[in-house]
């Protein structure tokens, strides 16, 4: 696909996804393109007097498989094979024409390529802009430019993709404000908190050293459960605060859910679990995150997990399960085999099937037998 990762633009402007297939079999770099596009963000705030912020309405669930097509075509991949990509989008859709399956890692390069007229018609208005997936930021000095061109993008969504802006997300707001509400990186602000409550520690157990006569203390010798006891706290602090702005950002509780996996912090395991139907874009970040924390005795999550699975409002539930079948196959402690069975069922039957007879052939074979 080289014409496709041609047509994007460089990192500084579209942050997500960036088509990079490395021998391991990865299709984009490790770093998601969080961090450039909360940099570039704060670069552009900082510059210009006001910002447009935007979001698209359920964007996966909405890309209509005609214009993936398209897009392809318009990338340099042939007509046939764009063709054969929208025939094998619909069979995940149960032949609707449209919706993207949330999750897999090919379901990211072709939501970009449908987005590109839209970076083009943005290059070509003149004004600065970024954009990490379908959220867009564009920055101007004037609020009249920026009202303009919101009207002119919401007729061409409407008119070349059939979609609409979420309104409660978009909005025209100065860029004084928008730092302060939206820059505030979780991760970046836990690092940074971390230390300073060591260095605090440190500092603290240097005064009682010296007055007992054991000298001062270094950051080095702070008892590693005492570091991961003030992570954790940190953590689940900041995951709360995430959780109760107005709008949770998902990229954050992402990075944040990485932050505790390298912690193998499990503090998080109750604030996830009760905000599962929130986190169902990102649930192979979930997954991962349960794998490398959850205790063995925890009897609760296969239990939450099925009832989201169950309750979930995606086109591409079935995607949610197989993360969660991954996950039980890797931690079959968690779960029943019945319940992991009846999962497996499920996701080979398709969205809302139940699962009646006998297992699958194709079901994972760690679970079973």
């Amino acid at each position: 696909m080289p014409r496709l990762k041609a047509r994007g633009y460089p990192p500084i402007v579209v942050c997500s996804y960036r088509f990079q297939p490395s021998a391991t079999g990865d299709f984009y770099p490790r770093d998601s393109g969080w961090k450039a596009y909360v940099g570039r963000s704060r670069e552009l705030a900082n510059a210009y007097s006001h910002v447009l912020y935007l979001d698209i309405a359920d964007f996966y669930n909405q890309v209509y498989h005609h214009r993936v097509g398209g897009s392809l075509e318009t990338c340099g991949i042939s007509s046939p094979r764009a063709r054969n990509v929208e025939k094998f989008l619909s069979r995940f859709t149960a032949k609707q024409s449209r919706g993207l399956p949330v999750g897999p890692s090919g379901s990211h390069l072709l939501a970009e390529a449908c987005l590109t007229d839209i970076d083009t018609f943005l290059k070509q208005a003149g004004v600065p802009f970024v954009r990490y997936i379908d959220d867009f930021r564009v920055f101007s000095d004037s609020k009249a430019q920026l009202t303009g061109l919101l009207q002119r993008l919401t007729r061409l969504l409407y008119a070349n993709h059939g979609l609409a802006l979420q309104t409660g997300k978009t909005e025209i707001e100065n860029t004084d404000d928008f730092i302060l509400t939206r820059l505030n990186d979780p991760a970046h602000a836990f690092n940074e908190q971390l230390d300073d409550r060591l260095t605090d520690l440190a500092d603290h157990l240097s005064e009682l050293g010296e007055e007992m006569g054991y000298g001062a203390v270094a950051l080095d010798d702070i008892l590693d459960h005492q570091v991961a006891k003030e992570a954790e706290e940190l953590l689940v602090t900041s995951f709360m605060q995430v959780l109760e702005q107005p709008r949770a950002e998902l990229g954050s509780l992402k990075s944040l859910l990485r932050e505790a996996r390298a912690w193998r912090s499990v503090g998080l395991i109750p604030l996830v679990l009760d905000e599962l139907q929130l986190l169902l874009p990102i649930m192979g970040d979930v997954c991962r995150y349960f794998n490398a924390v959850c205790p063995g005795d925890h009897d609760t999550v296969a239990e939450r997990l099925m009832a989201a699975v169950e309750n979930a409002d995606y086109i591409s539930c079935d995607c949610v399960a197989m993360w969660i079948l991954d996950l039980f196959a890797k931690r079959p402690e968690l779960v029943t085999f019945e319940t992991a069975l009846n999962l497996a069922q499920q996701y080979e039957a398709g969205p809302g099937a139940q699962a009646t007879g006998a297992p699958s052939a194709s079901a994972p074979r760690s679970l079973l037998g």
